[in-house]
């Protein structure tokens, strides 16, 4: 871990770690034995991304890299001002690679905050 981070081992027995307002948790997807990301973004105006064409296209161009070997999930939180953005994929490499992108754009589209 990095400075300014702290870790946790999450009840399904992910290890999450969290940093600046953002939280990263790296586990496994048992169904096809893939690692799994995700990103908690913080987002001011999160239902705006339904419909965001940057978004969408950014989602788009990640799971054409992908060709069908793992999956993305973009998504709003039903509790809290958050985007969710999940990544899966037999390389646990890979990944961040792919949802930082996302995450980028989500952040420019949705007004990220650090709360």
């Amino acid at each position: 871990m990095r400075g300014g981070e702290s870790g946790l081992l999450c009840t399904n027995g992910d290890f999450c770690i969290i940093s600046h307002g953002e939280e990263f948790q790296y586990g496994s997807y048992f169904r096809y034995g893939w690692c799994q990301r995700v990103v908690n973004v913080w987002a001011i105006n999160k239902y705006k991304l339904d419909g965001n064409r940057r978004i969408d296209a950014v989602i788009r161009h990640v799971e054409s890299e992908k060709a069908g070997c793992g999956r993305v999930l973009v998504r709003r939180s039903g509790t809290e001002a958050r985007v969710r953005v999940m990544a899966e994929g037999p390389d646990e490499r890979e990944l961040s690679g792919y949802d930082e992108g996302i995450v980028e754009v989500v952040k420019e589209e949705l007004e990220y905050s650090v709360v």
